[in-house]
C-alpha cells in the first residue's frame, strides 16, 4: 500500500498546484488546460475515484501500532475520511461536468485533502523511519516540496493581485505605471 499512499500524494501535489494556477491565471489558463490537458486530468480524476475506492483497505497507524483489522479501518475510513475524499473529489469534478470557467472555485474546497495528506505525510515517515536509516532524505525531500508550494502558490499570488489591481484600473489612469504584469516582457495577453 506505499504506492497507493504515494501516488495519493501525488495526486494532492497536483491538484495544490493546479487550483493555485487557475485561481490565478483564470479564465485564460483554464481555456488552455481543457484544449491541451483535459486528458491528463481526467487521468488524475480516474485515479482519484480508484484511490477512494481502495483507502478502506489501508492499514493506518495509532499510537505507534498498526491497524489491520479491515473492520476497524472501513469504520474509521467512513465515519470522516470518506467524506472529506467525497468533497474533494467532487470538487474537481465539477469544472469536467460543467465546462464552466467559475466552477472552477469549487476546487479550493480540496483543500480538505489536506487533513488525509497530514496523516499520509505521517505515515510515510514512519515508514522511512522504520525501513531506513536514511529517513533525514524523506525530511529534506519534505522540506524542499514545501518551499517549492508555497512559492508557488505566494508567486500565483501576486499575479492574482497585480492583475486585479492592472484589470480593475484600481490607480486610475496611471496604473500601467504600477503594474508589473503590463511592464514585464512576458506576454500576459493583456491589452490596454
Amino acid at each position: 500500500m506505499l504506492i497507493s499512499n504515494i501516488l495519493n500524494f501525488t495526486i494532492i501535489i497536483f491538484y495544490l498546484i493546479e487550483i493555485g494556477l487557475i485561481v490565478g491565471f483564470g479564465e485564460i489558463f483554464w481555456q488552455d488546460e481543457l484544449k491541451y490537458f483535459y486528458e491528463g486530468n481526467i487521468f488524475f480524476i480516474v485515479f482519484f475515484l480508484m484511490d477512494i475506492l481502495l483507502s478502506p483497505l489501508k492499514a493506518f497507524y495509532s499510537n505507534g501500532i498498526m491497524i489491520i483489522s479491515r473492520v476497524v479501518i472501513f469504520k474509521r475510513y467512513s465515519r470522516f475520511y470518506l467524506w472529506l475524499d467525497l468533497v474533494a473529489f467532487l470538487s474537481v469534478l465539477a469544472p469536467y461536468v460543467s465546462l464552466s470557467f467559475k466552477t472552477n472555485y469549487f476546487k479550493l474546497l480540496f483543500f480538505v485533502k489536506l487533513i488525509p495528506a497530514y496523516d499520509l505525510d505521517r505515515y510515510l515517515l514512519m515508514y522511512v523511519k522504520n525501513q531506513s536509516k536514511r529517513s533525514h532524505v524523506y525530511g529534506l525531500l519534505r522540506l524542499i516540496l514545501m518551499m517549492v508550494l508555497w512559492a508557488h502558490w505566494f508567486g500565483v499570488g501576486f499575479f492574482a493581485l497585480d492583475y486585479w489591481v492592472y484589470s480593475s484600473n484600481f490607480y486610475g489612469p496611471n496604473t500601467p505605471n504600477y503594474c508589473w504584469i503590463y511592464n514585464s516582457a512576458l506576454n500576459f495577453n493583456i491589452t490596454q
